[in-house]
């Protein structure tokens, strides 16, 4: 019912989570950066959406394609809300050999936090936001 009243997107199910693409006016370098092959997530010891957020754009792949695109991971704009991301301590945030979008929809299935959302603002579209 989504999509046919929003027709600008398409849902597709992944890793246990319904995503909504944009199927106009997409970001390649979103796309970009949610296809971004990565190694291993080790989440920080005191999680949080921010901490989540910084851990991400911390890794070394994301890293690496920030800078080659004059990209900045914005740190504004999110307050926690919450104590913990985890609703279990027996939680696993952990994952290996995936990419930034199934981090994104692990942090999602796994915690209390039902939907993030990556987009592009700033001056020119230079700087990057993760939201959960």
């Amino acid at each position: 019912m989504i999509v046919q009243q929003e027709p600008d997107y398409r849902w597709e199910a992944r890793d246990g989570v319904i995503n909504f693409i944009p199927t106009k006016s997409r970001d390649n370098f979103v796309e970009n950066f949610l296809s971004t092959p990565v190694q291993r997530f080790d989440p920080p010891k005191l999680p949080g959406p921010s901490r989540i957020r910084d851990a991400i754009t911390d890794l070394p792949e994301v890293q690496n394609l920030l800078k080659a695109n004059g990209i900045s991971p914005s740190h504004y704009g999110y307050f926690e809300r919450y104590p913990s991301l985890y609703t279990n301590d027996k939680v696993d945030l952990r994952i290996s050999e995936t990419n930034v979008r199934g981090i994104l929809n692990k942090v999602v299935r796994e915690s209390e936090h039902k939907m993030w959302i990556v987009s592009r603002s700033g001056k020119n579209l230079t700087s990057l936001e993760i939201g959960f």
